[in-house]
């Protein structure tokens, strides 16, 4: 079922990233250097593989979503919680241009 939600653009492979530049500069503000931003960067849109990350409402339902996904649950602990980290700061920042707290 996974390959053909990705066949059908549902998770695709390489997701665009919806207002990355503001993301960027979000975590420049921040104090993220600009290595780490494009790391981040890349670990949300990995994390788009596996749930919508912009439809979650907090961090918690983030992480519940994602250990749904058996793909996720197969990846090492490391990975994981790097995926997470980005996914949670992701979400931090489109609460704040949405306005909420």
């Amino acid at each position: 079922m996974p390959s053909e939600n990705r066949q059908q653009g549902l998770f695709a492979a390489r997701a665009t990233l919806p207002q990355e530049e503001g993301f960027r500069s979000w975590l420049a503000e921040q104090g993220t250097k600009g290595r780490v931003v494009s790391d981040v960067c890349s670990r949300v849109r990995r994390t788009m593989r596996y749930v919508r990350v912009a439809e979650a409402e907090d961090g918690d339902a983030l992480w519940s979503e994602l250990l749904k996904n058996k793909e996720f649950r197969a990846l090492s602990g490391a990975v994981q919680s790097q995926l997470k980290r980005a996914g949670l700061l992701y979400v931090k920042f489109l609460r704040g241009t949405r306005g909420e707290q």
